[in-house]
């Protein structure tokens, strides 16, 4: 088992052949009750707006990490490279265990 943070610690997980559990400090799957924890404070915006500040921030932070993300994983792990979209949907729908401390 791997307990990790994101799309490096999946990776990993994937390469060893064991499940996966994400650790995260605060609550990053998408949801309508709040917007994501990198929006401003206090936003109010509603549901929908809500979910997509959680889908646009996700985004950003993929494209962050990318390059360095798929580098590993194809020059270290010998896995093929995310898409650019990237893994966090995928996660999401395989509807690993996430830890919210």
């Amino acid at each position: 088992m791997v307990i990790g943070v994101g799309p490096a610690g999946y990776s990993v997980a994937e390469k060893l052949g064991v499940p996966f559990i994400e650790a995260a400090m605060q609550t990053v799957t998408p949801t309508c009750a709040s917007p994501s924890p990198v929006a401003p404070p206090r936003l109010r915006l509603g549901g929908a707006v809500n979910r997509l500040t959680h889908v646009v921030f996700e985004q950003v932070f993929w494209q962050l990490f990318r390059t360095t993300t798929n580098r590993i994983r194809t020059q270290v792990l010998d896995l093929p490279p995310y898409s650019l979209i990237g893994p966090l949907r995928h996660i999401r729908e395989h509807e690993l265990l996430r830890l919210y401390a």
